[in-house]
C-alpha cells in the first residue's frame, strides 16, 4: 500500500509510479527542501523509512553523484555492488527529480525480489514521471505533511526571501568589517574549516557508495606510497564484506574537527549500534590546497605509519 502524503497531488503521482511498475516490491520518492539538506522519503510503497541497506545506499549514491538514472537489472552481476554481501532487492532503478536548472532536487528509487524487474524502457517510463514529481516539488509540495510549511514553499514567499536578503546583507558587512579590523585569521579558519570538513565527508561517502579508487585519491601522497591502491582496496573490501560493518559504515556520521598543529582530525563517534563502539579519529593536512587524509585511526582500518 502506498503512504498517504498529506498532498493528494504527490500521493496520485505516487499511486500513478507504482501502477506503471506494480511488480515492484518497493517505491519511493524521496525530495530534498534544500541543496544543504539530505534526501526525505515523502512517499513509499512498501514499508516507510526502510533500511535501504549497502546496495540501495550504492544506488542512490550514485545517482546523487552522477546526477543520472541508474538501472541495475541483475544485484549479483552488477559490478556497482560489488563487495557487497548482503543483497536487499535483485533489480533496482533510482532515477533523479531535477528542477530547471538540472539541480536534483529528489529522485524515485525502486526495487524488486526478481531480476531483470526493470527494462530501458520502464526507464524512459520513470523519467517521464520524474518530471511530474518535479513539477510538484517546485510548486512548493509541502514534505512534512500540513501542520507545517515546507522549506521550499517557505522559500517561495516574498517576505521570507526578504528577510534571507537581508541577512545576507549584514553577514557580508560582518565580513568585511572583520577582514579590515584584522580578522584574516577568522576568514582562514572558517575556510579551512569547511574545506577539511567536506574531504572527510567525501571520504566517507565514498567508503559508503563502495568507490574505494577515488577515495584512495584523497590520500596523502607520502602514504599512497606505502599503503597501494590495491593494498588499500582490499582491506577495504574485506572490512565492508561484513553486514555489521556495512550497517555502521552506513549510520557512523561526522561528528566534528579538532585542529592541532596545522592538522585536522576529524571524529566519528560511536552510533550505538552493535559492534560500534570506538570513536573514529581521521587525520588530515592541507597539501597544494587541498585536504588529503594521512592517517586513518578507528573504522575501517588501520593505516600504515608514515
Amino acid at each position: 500500500m502506498g503512504q498517504h502524503s498529506a498532498n493528494p497531488k504527490l500521493h496520485k503521482v505516487g499511486v500513478k509510479i507504482a501502477q506503471t511498475f506494480p511488480n515492484a516490491d518497493r517505491v519511493a520518492i524521496y525530495a530534498r527542501a534544500l541543496n544543504t539538506h539530505p534526501m526525505q522519503e515523502i512517499w513509499c510503497k512498501g514499508t516507510p523509512g526502510e533500511f535501504i541497506g549497502l546496495d540501495g545506499e550504492r544506488v542512490v549514491g550514485t545517482c546523487q553523484k552522477k546526477g543520472r538514472t541508474v538501472l541495475v537489472a541483475d544485484a549479483e552481476k552488477d559490478p556497482l555492488l560489488r563487495g557487497v554481501e548482503k543483497r536487499s532487492f535483485a533489480s533496482s532503478l533510482c532515477v533523479p527529480v531535477l528542477d530547471d536548472s538540472r539541480s536534483m532536487i529528489g529522485l524515485l528509487y525502486l526495487t524488486s525480489d526478481k531480476q531483470k524487474e526493470f527494462s530501458v524502457q520502464g526507464r524512459f517510463a520513470a523519467e517521464g514521471l520524474a518530471r511530474e514529481v518535479s513539477e510538484l516539488l517546485r510548486e512548493g509540495t509541502e514534505i512534512e505533511g500540513d501542520t507545517e510549511a515546507s522549506p521550499i514553499g517557505l522559500l517561495s514567499s516574498p517576505s521570507v526571501l526578504i528577510s534571507l536578503a537581508s541577512v545576507i546583507v549584514v553577514m557580508l558587512l560582518l565580513v568585511f568589517v572583520a577582514s579590515r579590523g584584522g580578522g584574516k585569521k577568522i576568514d582562514v579558519l572558517t575556510s579551512d574549516s569547511a574545506g577539511a570538513r567536506e574531504a572527510g565527508r567525501q571520504f566517507a561517502r565514498y567508503l559508503r557508495m563502495g568507490e574505494f579508487a577515488p577515495a584512495w585519491e584523497l590520500l596523502d601522497p607520502d602514504l599512497q606510497k606505502v599503503w597501494t591502491m590495491a593494498s588499500f582496496r582490499n582491506q577495504m573490501e574485506v572490512w565492508t564484506s561484513q553486514e555489521k560493518n556495512q550497517r555502521i559504515l552506513l549510520e557512523k556520521k561526522l561528528s566534528g574537527l579538532k585542529f592541532r598543529e596545522g592538522t585536522a582530525h576529524a571524529i566519528f563517534y560511536p552510533t550505538g549500534l552493535e559492534g560500534d563502539t570506538d570513536v573514529w579519529e581521521w587525520e588530515l593536512k592541507k597539501v597544494d590546497d587541498n585536504w588529503r587524509l594521512i592517517r586513518m585511526d578507528g573504522g575501517p582500518v588501520k593505516s600504515p605509519k608514515l
